[in-house]
């Protein structure tokens, strides 16, 4: 778990550092790069562990479908809003 990671210490946190930032990177350029492309990948990316995390806590009761579904439109609101954005020349 990441709390294992963080007990743990090097090397395993610098591989997930790694780990990190070779799903934010990429994602940061698709959603328009620079500073905001990056807060905007960070807020997905979190969003996408928190709620896995938390429903897998719950697994079986339909919260978990409910956390799942919620931050799943909240990402889509993100990319929709993100994708009129750069169509749109502004960021």
């Amino acid at each position: 778990t990441v709390a294992e990671v963080a007990r743990a210490g090097e090397p395993y946190r610098s591989a997930l550092t790694e780990l990190y930032a070779s799903f934010i990177d990429p994602m940061a350029e698709m959603l328009g790069g620079g500073d905001a492309g990056r807060g905007k990948a960070m807020a997905l990316f979190t969003a996408m562990y928190g709620a896995l995390s938390l429903s897998r806590a719950v697994a079986g009761t339909p919260l978990s479908d409910e956390i799942l579904a919620a931050a799943l439109r909240q990402a889509e609101t993100l990319i929709s809003s993100t994708q009129t954005q750069l169509k749109g020349g502004t960021q």
